[in-house]
């Protein structure tokens, strides 16, 4: 009976063990699983933060987008403004820049790229652009160097610097090549009227000049003693 007992006793020793064990191991797959869990709710929470933070900057975004399509349509309406994504960066084109030639385009192309301008192009050149993109990239002010670029373009229009486009014709320069022969048979016709008109004033003198002559024949002696009012005076006196 002893025996019985004691084997007894081992198997329910045994089985405890193995029920502790076990329970640890639960214990250690909830802790796991809660570990995991919270790991779970971390990443859950910084993802739907992220997406509300994405969410705000879209709208963000979208409402930016509107206001920059809104100020481009006004500057393009009002100032003739447009840029164009063209090769290795964006081309500002500008017209009623030129108040004689409002549809006469000036442009130039800036660059960007390592965080820095570069300035492609500037038709018609400006002379201190040199100057004006290191403020640029100084200041990273792109709204005050296209206002800047425009008045520089708007004062050479003024001033007269630009070459006239050959589509234009506003001014003398700009007259077609036929232009020049017309105008040379012009020249040569009044060239023939100035001369005729010489000729006629050459003319003109020679009449008084007859008068002159035919008053001092008159009053020469001859006319004088041939005249028949001398001659009656000299039978009366004599």
């Amino acid at each position: 009976v002893k025996l019985v007992m004691e084997s007894k006793c081992e198997k329910l020793r045994e089985s405890i063990s193995a029920s502790a064990a076990t329970s640890e191991q639960l214990g250690d797959l909830v802790t796991n699983q809660r570990n995991r869990s919270e790991r779970h709710a971390a990443v859950i929470s910084d993802v739907l933060e992220a997406a509300e933070a994405f969410e705000a900057k879209n709208e963000e975004d979208v409402t930016l987008m509107k206001d920059m399509e809104k100020a481009i349509c006004w500057y393009q309406k009002r100032l003739g403004f447009q840029p164009v994504v063209e090769g290795e960066g964006v081309k500002f084109i500008f017209d009623k820049v030129d108040l004689q030639s409002p549809e006469k385009e000036f442009s130039f192309s800036l660059k960007f790229d390592s965080d820095r301008y570069t300035l492609l192009q500037c038709s018609p050149p400006v002379e201190d652009s040199e100057e004006l993109m290191k403020d640029l990239n100084l200041t990273n002010d792109l709204v005050k160097f296209v206002r800047i670029i425009r008045q520089r373009f708007q004062a050479a229009a003024l001033n007269g610097d630009l070459p006239v486009s050959p589509t234009v014709c506003s001014d003398a320069s700009a007259i077609p090549i036929s232009s020049p022969v017309i105008k040379s048979v012009d020249s040569r016709s009044k060239n023939d009227r100035d001369r005729s008109n010489s000729q006629s004033k050459n003319r003109k003198p020679a009449l008084p000049a007859k008068r002159k002559a035919s008053a001092v024949s008159a009053a020469s002696p001859g006319s004088v003693r041939r005249s028949p009012r001398f001659v009656g005076n000299g039978q009366v006196a004599s």
